[in-house]
């Protein structure tokens, strides 16, 4: 612990140095790949397989269900606003979710949950990260749902808030779909327009044309639907997503490689400054070797804990809602991955250091 002492003001600076530098750099690196992660948010990981748009009336709903299989779920499609006291979000894609979906079957996948709180009763409201943002609510706030001119707006409580996005409208919700219809005047319902089923495109299409509702769906110009897979859905979120996943990569790696350049300069400064003081204690008789390694394994615990406080900062920044609405689930996984690549490259920055500084003392 001596050859500590004389090493404070420069394990200090390394730490301070370090973390600031690393501070940056996670946050500016992780600003493209949270946007991202949000565009494709709905399809990370998806409880379906395909989803069946067409037109689908509502008293053939429990029918058409029947008809797909017991993992199906219809839809109804709100283009609508949401409001919480004088704040508002719109235009918003609202999911109405039908009575006869199964639990967990939503475009709303529950590894993108960043929030939850129970409700009482069917009067809720899942809301994407970026509308609860806009209308400054959280889990268990009461937020508008707009049904149009002349219908009083539905009153429903939020229970989930998810990081993912919808493309082509700014923010996006799920309800459920009875008690918005309830709402509205007789026969005003927009109906059914997508189905979520884990069925093959070739058994959905085989199971429609022999259901009781073909001929409804058939005068509602419903029928044949269209079947389009969640991953061709997946590609086209990627396509339409300003955030590129070559971006990601490009600033990502630059953001890393930025962190590592640092911690390899605080090192050389801290084997050059630390040198000295080495030397004197070494003179006096002092091993060197363990000199040397205590200094170095001390810088190396100061850089880990400098690297690790830095990324959980940046975490809590965008989990707060100051640089982006959230901080999305599905990167805990690639921020703890580079935190500890970056920490094992420190390690292995400490141990050539040190080296270095074994050769230039016993020359």
């Amino acid at each position: 612990m001596t050859i500590l002492r004389p090493l404070q003001g420069l394990l200090a600076r390394l730490g301070l140095v370090i973390f600031i530098g690393s501070i940056l750099a996670f946050a500016l690196g992780l600003l493209y790949p949270v946007q991202r992660s949000l565009d494709l948010g709905r399809y990370s990981d998806p409880t379906y397989r395909y989803e069946v748009q067409g037109v689908f009336p509502l008293g053939t709903g429990a029918v058409v269900e029947k008809a797909l299989g017991p993992r199906s779920c219809l839809l109804a499609l709100f283009e609508t606003e949401l409001g919480a006291g004088s704040l508002s979000a719109g235009p918003t894609e609202l999911d109405a979710m039908s009575p006869g979906c199964p639990g967990g079957m939503s475009r709303f996948p529950s590894s993108t949950r960043v929030a939850h709180s129970e409700v009482a009763g069917p009067a809720w409201l899942d809301v994407g990260v970026d509308a609860a943002r806009a209308l400054k609510v959280w889990t268990g706030s009461q937020v508008e749902v707009s049904l149009g001119p002349g219908i009083a707006p539905v009153a429903l409580t939020v229970r989930d808030i998810y990081a993912v996005r919808a493309s082509g409208s700014a923010f996006t919700a799920m309800a459920p779909a009875s008690i918005l219809f309830a709402q509205l005047p007789v026969g005003a319902g927009p109906g059914y327009s997508t189905a979520l089923t884990d069925r093959p495109a070739g058994e959905i299409e085989t199971r429609l044309a022999a259901s009781p509702a073909r001929p409804e769906l058939e005068r509602a110009k419903g029928y044949p639907p269209f079947i389009v897979s969640e991953s061709t859905l997946a590609e086209r979120a990627a396509e339409a997503s300003t955030n590129s996943l070559g971006l990601v990569r490009t600033l990502g790696a630059l953001a890393v490689i930025g962190v590592v350049l640092l911690v390899l300069r605080e090192f050389d400064v801290f084997r050059r400054g630390s040198s000295q003081a080495i030397a004197v204690i070494y003179r006096l008789g002092g091993s060197l070797t363990a000199c040397v390694t205590s200094a170095f394994a001390a810088a190396a615990v100061v850089s880990t804990v400098a690297i690790g406080s830095a990324a959980v900062l940046a975490r809590f920044a965008y989990a707060q809602g100051w640089m982006a609405s959230t901080f999305p689930p599905d990167l805990d996984r690639l921020l703890l991955a580079v935190v500890a690549g970056t920490v094992a490259l420190a390690a292995v920055s400490a141990v050539v250091m040190a080296r270095l500084a074994v050769r230039d003392l016993d020359a």
